[in-house]
């Protein structure tokens, strides 16, 4: 079975071979580039989720590689990105370890802190951040 976005593609190349009147013929010369690389980018960026979705951070090289090849000049300013900072992005993809839940500590101080802006002082903020809300 083929891919489903291959065969949507080749509908719209077929629709538009077997096109009739001048204005369609017209049309499908300008889209026919922009559908093509649409798929490409929609395949890239899939290909990206299941990526990081599933932590397979050995296969970056590979999608990087493969974003290069194509034209899509936001993605390879993406990859060029992820390129700069790549142990970063390495060790995201690869170790199961986060520091999410610090960060949400961080934002829910910063929160409380907020609201008490100019009510009060610091002995008060201290109760408030180690009592929960």
């Amino acid at each position: 079975m083929s891919d489903p976005v291959e065969a949507r593609q080749q509908r719209v190349v077929a629709d538009c071979l077997t096109a009739t009147s001048w204005n369609t013929l017209v049309l499908c010369g300008m889209l026919l580039p922009l559908v093509a690389s649409m798929f490409v980018l929609g395949q890239l960026v899939q290909e990206f989720f299941r990526l990081v979705h599933s932590r397979q951070g050995t296969q970056l090289d590979s999608w990087i590689s493969k974003v290069e090849a194509s034209n899509v000049a936001e993605l390879q300013r993406f990859a060029n990105g992820l390129e700069r900072d790549k142990a970063a992005v390495l060790a995201g993809l690869t170790l199961v370890h986060s520091n999410g839940q610090v960060e949400g500590q961080v934002t829910r101080i910063k929160l409380i802190k907020r609201m008490m802006f100019g009510r009060a002082g610091f002995a008060l903020l201290r109760q408030r951040v180690l009592h929960a809300l």
